[in-house]
């Protein structure tokens, strides 16, 4: 998109890095669900929730609202 060109290995890294962010997103997605149920509506409320009940994202820091909003779009995807 920005007009580089990877190398094969740069793809195939990207791909795994694609990959493990699916895995992860699946992971968590159980715990993402029972939150909106329990009436977190707002991505800023689930953030909170999910650092309330420690758990910490795929690199083992806090959510924040991009994070967050980065995680809920990946699990959309994922279920359609």
């Amino acid at each position: 998109a920005r007009g580089v060109l990877l190398c094969q290995s740069g793809q195939v890294l990207s791909d795994q890095h694609k990959a493990d962010a699916d895995e992860y997103a699946r992971s968590v997605a159980p715990a993402v669900h029972k939150i909106r149920e329990a009436g977190a509506v707002s991505v800023r409320q689930i953030a909170a929730e999910l650092n309330r009940q420690d758990i910490s994202t795929a690199r083992g820091g806090n959510w924040h609202v991009p994070t967050t909003h980065r995680l809920l779009k990946r699990i959309e995807a994922l279920a359609a």
